[in-house]
């Protein structure tokens, strides 16, 4: 099933978006955290459920072409797994472990890269891959392993704008890929707050400006003819004498 939904997420993550709001490229930087839940699941019946919590200090690049989005990126992790269980665990040397108030403690530091498209104004939506990195990434009592451990699951982020940057508030969920008789969920809210390093300004629609309004046509004023006046008779008197 699980094999299913990440092949469909990974088919929704390549194709282009349909909702274009105008050409723009750029390039972000990226710095802040994330905190979610951790929940881990064994199908041998002598090891417990075990849950906990999971902190990320991370930093990453955001390229934008369009409507397209790529994260590439890392930091690092805290994960603490516990359980108040009562089951006794027989390791692979065959010591038998009580997981009573048990505390599994992994630091280590991981990659991402993520994919997504824009959906709307704000939002954006698509598919991460993360490789955890440490001496000993496990999430495991009885076993010891180095060797990278991947994770991958969808990824939403809300994009606000601000006049000097760029916050990102995500949502993510992440499942592994290699873990040994393990099913290890990671869901999780992140806030990240980033500077352009560069960005070009968006082609906006041409607008033609408004055409200058008509002078009105000037009114004929009719006008009555101006009498003439009558003519001036000068009468000369004689005088006598």
């Amino acid at each position: 099933m699980w094999n299913k939904c990440l092949l469909q997420l990974v088919c929704l993550s390549l194709l282009p978006s349909t909702f274009s709001l105008g050409s723009e490229t750029s390039l972000y930087g990226f710095a802040g955290g994330g905190l979610g839940y951790a929940h881990l699941l064994s199908p041998r019946d002598e090891e417990s459920t075990k849950t906990g919590f999971r902190l990320n200090l991370s930093g990453f690049l955001s390229y934008r072409k369009d409507d397209s989005i790529w994260d590439f990126g890392g930091g690092w992790m805290l994960s603490k797994l516990n359980n108040d269980g009562e089951k006794k665990l027989v390791t692979s040397d065959g010591e038998i472990k009580d997981q009573r108030d048990l505390n599994i403690e992994t630091r280590a530091g991981f990659l991402r890269i993520v994919r997504r498209m824009q959906l709307g104004k704000a939002w954006e939506v698509g598919l991460g891959l993360e490789s955890v990195l440490g001496p000993s990434v496990s999430f495991s009592q009885d076993v010891k392993s180095s060797s990278p451990k991947f994770f991958i699951g969808p990824d939403v982020a809300y994009v606000v704008d601000t006049e000097k940057g760029r916050y990102q508030f995500g949502a993510q969920l992440g499942t592994d890929l290699n873990l040994s008789q393990k099913q290890l969920f990671f869901p999780m809210l992140t806030v990240h707050y980033g500077i352009p390093l560069y960005r070009s300004s968006p082609d906006l629609p041409k607008i033609d400006p408004p055409a200058p309004p008509t002078a009105p046509a000037p009114k004929a004023v009719a006008s009555s003819p101006k009498p003439i006046p009558a003519p001036v008779e000068f009468c000369h008197q004689r005088r006598i004498l």
